[in-house]
């Protein structure tokens, strides 16, 4: 988020900071010079970016700025300025415990002609998320690893050659028409004051009709209790929490909660000023808003 500073954000301009390290020997076998631009790309991830070389480094090894790259909007200084050196390294959930683990990978390098077209790395490849926020609802949740009440959806975006993937957190919309409670025949499913579903654990029978219902797919089984649970805003003692444990825990502020009934609360005025909107809003009147 410091990068998003204007004072730090300038000096990381001036300096060119955000470019890819690499060792003398290797640019001078790739015909590579100081300021040129290169394509990076990974299993991953692909994307390009000006080179700076140095005797710092080992043959054959490459060093990429972290805090670069970002794709969050609320950047407005940082957003799409370099690369981010995550999108290019496997991710993946460690068993048993949830929190993420990175591995080493291999890159490939290949200099860009200077007439070429300079291309950001999310154009054509897949949008990583960090997964902090339902790793952070399963605990608080108390969740196997196997079980989530938040999923993501990859969309495909663009048009050919431009295609790349779109990550898109999905979680319960907490519906004002919810369908889930339509159809629950002990009506464990409800609506609260406020305006979030929940469920009642002692009245669910397990029957899955509102799994079944649920158009968003955001409705799992506990495995443990066999109630059928979904994201209840981090319900506790009457009132939702404040905010909900994905919320405190998101790194780059890219979730937002607070009242839609207020027209002066920040979440109106950021619904409003970036013309977010429900993911699917053809199917039911949800309370979660995104910003595409």
């Amino acid at each position: 988020m410091t990068l998003n500073l204007e004072a730090l954000n300038a000096i990381s301009r001036e300096y060119q900071l955000e470019r890819l390290w690499m060792a003398a020997s290797d640019a001078a076998d790739l015909g590579i010079v100081d300021g040129d631009t290169v394509e990076l790309s990974s299993s991953e991830c692909s994307g390009q970016v000006a080179v700076k070389v140095t005797e710092r480094l080992k043959p054959g090894v490459l060093f990429l700025p972290t805090h670069y790259g970002g794709t969050s909007p609320y950047l407005t200084r940082a957003q799409g300025f370099g690369l981010n050196m995550m999108d290019f390294v496997p991710l993946h959930l460690e068993p048993g415990v949830g929190s993420t683990m990175s591995q080493e990978v291999a890159v490939k390098v290949r200099k860009v002609e200077a007439d070429g077209p300079l291309r950001n790395a999310h154009q054509h490849e897949e949008v990583r998320c960090c997964y902090a926020c339902r790793v952070a609802c399963q605990m608080v949740n108390g969740l196997e690893s196997d079980e989530a009440f938040i999923k993501f959806d990859e969309m495909e975006q663009g048009v050919y050659p431009n295609v790349y993937a779109e990550v898109v957190p999905v979680q319960c919309m907490h519906c004002e028409d919810a369908p889930c409670e339509a159809v629950c025949p002990t009506h464990a499913t409800y609506t609260t004051d406020s305006g979030v579903v929940l469920v009642d654990e002692e009245r669910c029978i397990g029957c899955k009709y509102c799994m079944a219902a649920c158009p968003y797919g955001a409705r799992i089984q506990i495995k443990k209790t066999g109630v059928i649970e979904k994201c209840r805003f981090c319900w506790y003692e009457g009132e939702p929490g404040n905010p909900p444990r994905c919320v405190g825990t998101c790194i780059s502020g890219a979730r937002l909660f607070g009242d839609l009934d207020d027209p002066q609360s920040e979440i109106c005025q950021e619904i409003a000023r970036t013309n977010a909107q429900p993911l699917a809003g053809d199917l039911t009147t949800a309370k979660i808003y995104y910003v595409r």
